[in-house]
């Protein structure tokens, strides 16, 4: 699991590096900033390829520069980050800075100071609705593929589907 904790202060990226580190997370990538979390993404520029793989986003909110919620809306703003989790924290107590961070696509919202077991427990959450939201895409395209067939009203006793090309709860009749 790929995890990219974007915060100003080098002190929370330690700490919260080592947090995820002893709660299982392997791989955790830090950035100094959100124009920095955008270019480790790929976002930076047009052509930018990523430079590895982001599965969930721990995003500051208040930094200098890009502050978080323009970080969150241009990586919501992307196809290919549609399910990437993306939690925003932030010492704002107020509940317009909650309402602006989902506003702008957060998944979920940890406020500061944060408790070690608060934030293992989001990226496991948060990654468990990641996984349940790209299998729900994925079955639910087979299944729109499969159901998929265009229906012919001639009237409300029959219908023709474009599968069989039948007359169906009616008379059969030529096309």
């Amino acid at each position: 699991m790929g995890i990219l904790v974007v915060d100003d202060s080098e002190e929370q990226r330690a700490v919260l590096e080592a947090v995820l580190t002893a709660g299982g997370f392997k791989d955790v990538i830090t950035a100094d900033s959100a124009e920095t979390a955008l270019s480790i993404m790929g976002l930076a520029a047009p052509s930018a390829q990523h430079i590895c793989r982001i599965d969930l986003v721990l995003l500051d909110i208040v930094m200098p520069g890009m502050d978080g919620f323009e970080a969150c809306t241009r990586i919501r703003g992307e196809q290919r980050y549609a399910y990437l989790p993306v939690v925003v924290t932030t010492a704002l107590d107020d509940l317009e800075g909650v309402a602006n961070a989902l506003k702008s696509g957060a998944t979920d919202f940890l406020s500061k100071p944060l408790k070690h077991g608060d934030i293992i427990e989001c990226m496991r959450l948060a990654l468990k609705l990641k996984e349940e939201l790209q299998r729900r895409n994925a079955t639910d395209g087979v299944f729109f593929h499969r159901t998929s067939f265009r229906f012919e009203c001639r009237d409300l006793k029959s219908w023709r589907d474009s599968v069989t090309t039948r007359w169906r709860h009616g008379e059969n009749r030529a096309q």
